[in-house]
């Protein structure tokens, strides 16, 4: 096989993700997610340094889903030009682990990339051409 043909391998299209948070604010409303492309699984240098000064406490695997969940969040268009979806995931990590992880748990179940052993996996039992 030539490297050639990888561009005919079809590539399954995940909807958007979208989390109620009605049961955590006691309000309507909701956080949307789109599926993470390969890059935004790999925290770029510059960001990884300033959340490991800003939030020393965090594991550098919290840090990795801190930056996944920010590159991927489809924002509303009310947050403003200067807001950071990144630094507030790392807050609400900081703050409200439980909301957190409720949000980390729902985007994993939808877009499994997060654990790079279970890619692994599916890369070694992905179907031969």
């Amino acid at each position: 096989m030539s490297i050639a043909k990888l561009g005919k391998a079809k590539q399954e299209e995940r909807p958007v993700l979208v989390i109620d948070l009605e049961p955590w604010i006691a309000e309507p409303g909701e956080l949307r997610f789109r599926e993470p492309r390969a890059a935004d699984l790999f925290v770029r240098d510059d960001v990884s340094r300033e959340l490991r000064i800003d939030y020393a406490e965090f594991p550098i695997d919290l840090v990795r889903q801190v930056y996944v969940l920010g590159k991927c969040y489809v924002p509303d268009g009310t947050e403003g030009q200067t807001y950071s979806p990144i630094r507030a995931f790392a807050d609400l990590a900081r703050d409200n682990r439980h909301l957190f992880l409720h949000i980390v748990g729902e985007f994993a179940q939808a877009f499994p990339v997060l654990d790079i052993a279970a890619i692994k996996d599916q890369a070694k039992n992905a179907p031969s051409a």
